[in-house]
């Protein structure tokens, strides 16, 4: 069920936009499955995004994305989760699902990196330093 909201996410659909979306319900493959131009002009006012959507919508792979969370060992940890970060939530704008590798807690410590989709040779090395294998 989570994957779905991958999905919606690897299709342009901000942080932001999901937070909207999923304020009051969160079935997402329901969602995804009746994505429609009017659907998503209850949220999103600009025509061009929302054609982009529909369109990447088409074109999306789901079986490369269920791959790649399997193999990354991901979980899709939404806001509403008993693991989602406390302190996060106290953010004006908090991003409304995390993608996490490795087991969650909800007392651990931890720390996030945050960065772009596509990492620069100079990011690969830092991060190489910091966090090994």
């Amino acid at each position: 069920m989570m994957n779905y909201l991958v999905y919606l996410h690897s299709i342009w659909l901000s942080q932001r936009n999901l937070c909207k979306i999923f304020d009051k319900q969160n079935d997402y493959k329901a969602f995804y499955e009746s994505l429609s131009f009017d659907t998503l002009s209850k949220y999103i006012d600009n025509r061009e995004h929302i054609e982009k959507i529909l369109q990447a919508q088409k074109k999306l792979d789901t079986k490369k994305i269920d791959e790649k969370i399997e193999k990354l060992s991901l979980q899709i940890i939404p806001k509403y989760h008993k693991y989602y970060p406390k302190l996060l939530k106290n953010i004006s704008a908090p991003p409304y699902f995390l993608y996490v590798r490795g087991k969650l807690q909800a007392e651990d410590n931890f720390f996030s990196i945050v960065g772009s989709r596509k990492m620069s040779p100079y990011a690969k090395k830092a991060w190489e330093s910091i966090i090994p294998d």
